[in-house]
């Protein structure tokens, strides 16, 4: 019997999502198959063994480092940076702590970053985080609000994370969190970051809607987040922001 290994170079992994998470991902992990066939009644079996080699992520730009609390706060968008009309209203805000715990089906925790998964390698990796809320002069029921927050880790943030919130989507078209029901629809999910989630919920018991971006990049999550009632999706403004987060990043590291 003659082994040949052969190094078969690097695998590509293409994630196809309900709600198109995209950009960059999670490297490969690395493994080996092997396949035997006669190549003749007489002949010996032939055994080729391939191993693929992992794709090494490459987190180079400012923006993707591990960021200090400083750094952070100087990204967030200040007082007259939000949307027409808005304020800033509340600084070190953390809507990570309004995150879902209970949801019906269990699965569309994912769309919300809120698995045990999550959470768990949040509490391990997460060095600093902080947000600003921005909120519309002219008030309302609800008063129409915008939060953009940045947290930083000690690790690359798993694109997994993002794929799977993304692939949750499927099958919470419908759902219940904490006992309120909520739909949920794709809205414009742009090409920024690493990679990307965008989503619409919207409960009409409560009279509310809340459009979500999150961006990984690099060992950075960032997320913005317009609530408000009713209304045509905040795509183009959830878009602006997250994009203003990231130059903004670019120079309080350069």
């Amino acid at each position: 019997m003659i082994t040949r290994a052969a190094p078969f170079g690097m695998l590509a992994v293409a994630a196809a999502l309900a709600l198109g998470a995209c950009g960059g991902q999670d490297p490969a992990p690395t493994g080996s198959s092997t396949s035997s066939s006669p190549t003749s009644e007489s002949s010996p079996t032939s055994t080729v063994t391939v191993t693929s080699t992992p794709e090494i992520e490459t987190l180079d730009a400012p923006e993707q480092q591990e960021l200090t609390r400083k750094q952070i706060i100087a990204a967030l968008p200040a007082d007259g940076e939000g949307p027409e009309g808005f304020k800033l209203t509340r600084k070190d805000v953390d809507v990570a702590a309004d995150g879902s715990s209970d949801t019906d089906p269990q699965a569309c925790l994912a769309a919300t970053f809120g698995t045990p998964e999550v959470r768990s390698w949040t509490t391990k990796h997460r060095t600093e985080g902080s947000g600003v809320r921005h909120e519309h002069r002219g008030g309302g029921n609800p008063t129409p609000s915008l939060v953009v927050s940045v947290w930083t880790h000690d690790l690359p943030y798993p694109t997994r994370f993002l794929d799977d919130a993304g692939a949750a989507m499927a099958r919470c078209a419908s759902y219940e969190d904490n006992g309120t029901e909520w739909r949920t629809h794709h809205i414009a999910n742009p090409v920024i970051g690493d990679r990307s989630f965008a989503v619409r919920r919207s409960s009409t018991a409560i009279n509310l809607t809340i459009d979500d971006l999150w961006v990984r990049s690099g060992h950075n999550l960032i997320n913005v987040r317009l609530v408000s009632g009713p209304g045509p999706d905040s795509s183009d403004t959830l878009e602006k922001h997250a994009q203003g987060v990231l130059d903004d990043l670019k120079k309080a590291t350069s």
